[in-house]
Formats: structure tokens, C-alpha cells, sequence
């Protein structure tokens, strides 16, 4: 759903809502490319609608607006029922910051640093890597020695980024198999992410169920239902939306 770009939006919540009824069966969710701040009482209009939503990059709210904009009342909304998300942008990869039905992304829209937009860059990479040594001038992965995973022999690796971010991940002392990934949280605390099973596609062993572990508690599994190797992608598919 894209608002106009000049002149003062619409939102026609009705037909909205009319639409979300029809895709709620299919666990589907509604997109909105709006500006934020010219819907002061959005989270009123939008409470207890059938389907999740997601304002694409940070609703455009303008900077010029400061954090006391009326749009940024969304972030109250967030906090009191996990129905809405707010879409950032790290490189050419998107992701949400909030999913309603996730209980480990606790989550809020905010303004965010380019410092912080540089790391989650860096994270995208890491993830596309699949555990290989950074390029030349973006980071580094050093041997940390032995460790251990609840009582398993593991070899530790730390993956430095230019950008401050750090995973060190904990592989099978024997296999080589990922056991589990550390990394701190914004908060400092220590986040792990524990492989309970392995998948193999094509000979390469996936996590396919990860325990998630914050300062020593447990915060919440993450299973991977279809894991599929080098699928075919149609074309443009990561490319930017023209406006």
C-alpha cells in the first residue's frame, strides 16, 4: 500500500481493512510505503486490525521533525501489542525490527546511527558468508583456541568487523560442525545462539532447530522448516522498489 508522494496522504482504512480480512487466512501481512507523520492518530485508526503491517523504511519520517513527531507515537504502539513492525534498510537486504508472534524481537522504531546501520551491514554479510574469513579490509576471523559447549569440545573463532561487530562462533572439535554462535547484545549482554539439530542439503549441514540464550537464559527457539541450497531466484528480486 504506497501513499502519495507530494500533498497530504490518505489512508483508506476501510478498503484496508476489507483487504486484510482476505489475505488473513493465508497468514499474509499488509506493507505500508506511507509518511508517518501526517497520520498523528495511526495508532488509534490501525488498532486491532485483523492482519500484521509493516511501515517500510521507518514510515519516511523527516528529520527535520525531530523524535517528538506525532508519528513516532507507532513506537507506543509497538510496545503495548507487537502488531505492527517498522522496515530499516542495511546495504541492499531489508529486515524488520518487530514481529508480532516473535518473542525475541523486543524491539522499537528509533532513530538509528549510521554507525549502527554499518553493523547491520556487516551482519548481512556475515550471514551471506557462511562462515568464511571476511574480505580484505572489512574484518578478520582469528583462531581463539579451544572452548567448550555445555560439557563439548568445540574450537573457537572470533569474526571482527571493521564496523565493531563481533560473532565468535564455537565449531565440533572433531566434525567441525557450528555448536553455537556468541555476540553481544546493544545492551552487553552475551546472546548465544545453540545448534540443537543439523539438516544436510547437497553434503553441507545446516542448522535446522537453534536455542537462543541471553546471559545464560533461555529466550526462545528458532526451528528452519525448508532449508534449500543455491535456489532459483526470479530476476530483480533483491532490487530496489522504483517510486
Amino acid at each position: 500500500i504506497v501513499d502519495i508522494k507530494e500533498g497530504k496522504g490518505r489512508l483508506p482504512i476501510e478498503m484496508l481493512k476489507a483487504l486484510a480480512d482476505k489475505v488473513q487466512p493465508l497468514g499474509w501481512h499488509l506493507e505500508f510505503l506511507m509518511h508517518v507523520d501526517e497520520f498523528p492518530d495511526l495508532d488509534q485508526v490501525l488498532d486491532g486490525f485483523p492482519v500484521d503491517v509493516v511501515f517500510g523504511h521507518l514510515g519516511y519520517m523527516k528529520t527535520s521533525l525531530g523524535l517528538s513527531a506525532p508519528g513516532y507515537r507507532l513506537q507506543k504502539t509497538i510496545e503495548r501489542s507487537r502488531n505492527f513492525e517498522t522496515a530499516v534498510c542495511a546495504g541492499r537486504l531489508e529486515g524488520w525490527t518487530t514481529r508480532k508472534l516473535d518473542a525475541l524481537a523486543a524491539r522499537e522504531i528509533r532513530s538509528v546511527p549510521y554507525e549502527e546501520f554499518k553493523k547491520l551491514q556487516d551482519m548481512s554479510r556475515d550471514d551471506l558468508a557462511f562462515f568464511a574469513i571476511p574480505a580484505a579490509g572489512l574484518g578478520t576471523a582469528t583462531y581463539k583456541g579451544p572452548s567448550e559447549v555445555d560439557g563439548r569440545k568445540t574450537l573457537a573463532v572470533e569474526y571482527a568487523y571493521a564496523s565493531g561487530f563481533r560473532l565468535t562462533r564455537h565449531f565440533d572439535a572433531e566434525t567441525f560442525a557450528l555448536v553455537a554462535s556468541d555476540q553481544p547484545t546493544p545492551k552487553g549482554e552475551l546472546q548465544r545462539q545453540k545448534v540443537e539439530a543439523l539438516t544436510m542439503v547437497d553434503g553441507i549441514a545446516f542448522p535446522s532447530k537453534e536455542t537462543i540464550i541471553v546471559d545464560g537464559k533461555k529466550s526462545g527457539e528458532v526451528s528452519y522448516d525448508r532449508i534449500q541450497l543455491n535456489p532459483e531466484l526470479p530476476a530483480g528480486l533483491f532490487d530496489f522498489p522504483s517510486f
